[in-house]
Order: structure tokens, then sequence, then C-alpha cells
């Protein structure tokens, strides 16, 4: 399902407060089985700048692919990526019994990609800018992805009505399963 303009407009200014850590913009969310679905249009939204950013980074991996099934295979996973996360988190939730959460939840988590995608992109360009020194790349780099995750830790806190060391373990638990789904998607180009 494809949202309308209106639908990304608000559910994109609902989720720019968890990137400010003001959690009010949740009740600007709509929570339904039709925005459940609509909010993984996020991904489509994401895409380009999930691109972008791969071909910035340098693999180790040295693929003998042509390059159209090498995109395939980095689409196939990027689409993995964003359906296996909702899957496990509805049965941590069910777990913890927080089910009744889920779907504002994955509502807030969707959207907050793209906003989290967009910093990505403006902190890779400032970085490859040459604005900064070598040296304060790395430094920057790394508190741009620790803002990313306190920002997801918020959003993760606020939408589950939870405390920030579970929270926390959300995100570390999001963190564990991209780090293994890259890694399955650089050993099947390498193969």
């Amino acid at each position: 399902m494809i949202p309308s303009i209106s639908e990304i407009k608000r559910n994109l200014q609902a989720t720019l407060t968890f990137m400010r850590f003001d959690g009010s913009g949740v009740r600007y969310l709509d929570v339904n089985p039709t925005s459940f679905w609509k909010s993984f249009f996020a991904a489509v939204i994401c895409f380009p700048g999930a691109y972008f950013l791969s071909t910035l980074h340098e693999t180790e991996t040295t693929s003998s692919l042509e390059p159209f099934a090498t995109l395939l295979i980095d689409t196939l996973f990027y689409v993995i990526s964003w359906l296996v996360y909702p899957v496990f988190m509805h049965a941590l939730l069910v777990l913890h019994n927080k089910q009744e959460n889920y779907r504002i939840f994955i509502i807030g988590y969707n959207w907050l990609q793209v906003w989290q995608m967009a910093f990505l992109i403006c902190l890779q360009l400032l970085i490859g800018s040459g604005v900064f020194p070598t040296s304060a790349t790395g430094f920057i780099g790394f508190f741009g992805m620790l803002y990313i995750l306190a920002s997801q830790g918020y959003m993760t806190k606020t939408t589950l009505k939870t405390n920030w060391l579970s929270a926390s373990a959300f995100v570390l638990f999001n963190i564990i399963l991209a780090m293994s789904i890259y890694e399955l998607n650089e050993r099947v180009l390498a193969s």
C-alpha cells in the first residue's frame, strides 16, 4: 500500500520529534493495520540513500558477479533487512507482554528510518567534503552514530512505554541483526 503525500508528511513530522528527543509526536502517528503496512513505504523512500551509502562503503569482498546481479542481491538483502526486524520484534514483544504496542513501535521505527537515512547521508557528505581534518572524521562519525542510536532508543522507549535499559536492549538486538544480515549479504556476494 502506498501512503498519500499527506500521510507521509504527517508521519515524518511525527517521527522527527524522536530525533529531537521529544515524544510528543507519537500522538500524531495513526495506529491501525492500514497505517502499519503503509509505514513500510519508508523502505522505498530510504532505498536511494541506502544505495548511495553502499557505493561509498569500501568492502573487503571481491565479487565476480555482474553489476546487475550485485544490485539484485543487495536489493534482496535490503528488503530482507526491512522485514526481519519487525518479525523478530513481534516475537520479542509477545514474550515481554508488550504486543499491544507493536503497531505503533513499527510505524514509528519505519518512518524514523527516513530521518536517520537523511542524517547519515548528510553526515557522510560532510565527512567526505574535506571540511574537517581527516583525524576528526572518525570522531564525528562515531558521535553521529551515537546520536542515531540514541534517537532510535528514545523512539523505542516512547512507543513501547518501557525504560531505557529495555529500549537499549532492543536497539542492541537491531544492531546485531543488521550486522548478521550484512555479513550474510557479503558472503553471498563473495561466493
